[in-house]
């Protein structure tokens, strides 16, 4: 009995020391992984932990799994909204404006990954190392599972990390972010509007432009893939091939549209750009003007890529105004 009393008052002089780490976690008809994702995050070797549940409207019993983690574990605190569906991009915005002032990190969950046991303790180790007062992103490796989570493989380590490659990739999952609370209210400066491709990859593009990207080359992740993934990434160099193809040939909705998202970015934080990157991301938006600017910007726009294929790619696109 003396030893249980004296591990939880331990316990609780941890947390009051250490940083308030604020998980956010959004949820759609996830149930068939939410479990194991939500195990892996409550066994988390962080002392100080929270977790913040926002359920998008789910159908199955995504809502009753929700139910009984937050009766079993006090720090998870699930939203009550009004059950209307936000979508991905917007729910994720919806729990990082909620999530609130007290908590000095934030960190984006999917519903059906697998973090490793220490994934927020490195992050918020390479944080810390930095001024709170600049906006700050971290970000890592991850290992492609199968839906039974046996090994498929890993994701490339980025050769170029920053704005000029932000405007035109990201270059991890957002189940890996981990941001301090200066990016946060970065990123809440302005709602998201429309140009906006996904949340961590405008994430990624904010942060990188007026604070610092932190890159892990080793795996916090086990990264599901299923069928039913909303989010994926191939897991071998010819599924990513295939995958880019395919994405790069679409039209409407889930076209590959940089120019939008930088031209959505120019809109909310262009007045408070450094004259470096303003000009690289304008440039980037007015290269769609006429076919010479695209021809001078596919031959040398600053904006990267990882590979000298996607390279390729990118500037092929350029000059058929596919971007």
């Amino acid at each position: 009995m003396w030893a249980t009393k004296w591990f939880w008052s331990l316990h609780d002089q941890l947390r009051r020391v250490a940083p308030e780490v604020n998980v956010l976690l959004s949820t759609y008809n996830g149930s068939r992984f939410l479990s194991e994702q939500l195990d892996s995050i409550v066994r988390q070797t962080c002392s100080n932990l929270v977790i913040t549940v926002r359920d998008d409207g789910s159908t199955d019993n995504s809502p009753e799994i929700l139910g009984s983690y937050a009766s079993r574990y006090n720090n998870i605190d699930i939203l009550r909204g009004s059950g209307r569906r936000l979508g991905i991009v917007d729910s994720f915005f919806e729990l990082l404006r909620m999530a609130g002032e007290r908590s000095q990190y934030f960190a984006f969950a999917d519903q059906d990954d697998i973090w490793v046991p220490d994934k927020l303790d490195v992050a918020i180790s390479r944080l810390s190392a930095l001024s709170p007062a600049v906006p700050a992103l971290y970000c890592s490796r991850v290992e492609y599972v199968d839906k039974n989570l046996r090994h498929l493989g890993y994701s490339r380590v980025p050769k170029y990390v920053g704005f000029s490659n932000a405007l035109v990739e990201n270059v991890a999952p957002g189940c890996t972010f981990v941001i301090n609370q200066a990016a946060r209210k970065l990123l809440l400066q302005t709602a998201p509007g429309a140009g906006i491709i996904m949340h961590d990859w405008w994430d990624y593009l904010v942060v990188s432009a007026f604070g610092q990207i932190v890159y892990d080359p080793d795996p916090t992740v086990r990264y599901r893939q299923h069928s039913t993934n909303q989010i994926g990434s191939g897991h071998t160099q010819l599924t990513r091939i295939v995958r880019r193809l395919g994405r790069f040939g679409r039209r409407g909705r889930s076209a590959y549209t940089p120019s939008l998202q930088a031209r959505a970015f120019l809109r909310s934080y262009g007045g408070s750009l450094c004259e470096t990157n303003r000009t690289v991301a304008e440039r980037f938006v007015e290269s769609k003007s006429s076919l010479l600017r695209r021809l001078s910007y596919a031959l040398s726009g600053p904006v990267r890529r990882q590979s000298a294929g996607d390279e390729l790619l990118l500037r092929v696109l350029i000059l058929l105004n596919r971007y």
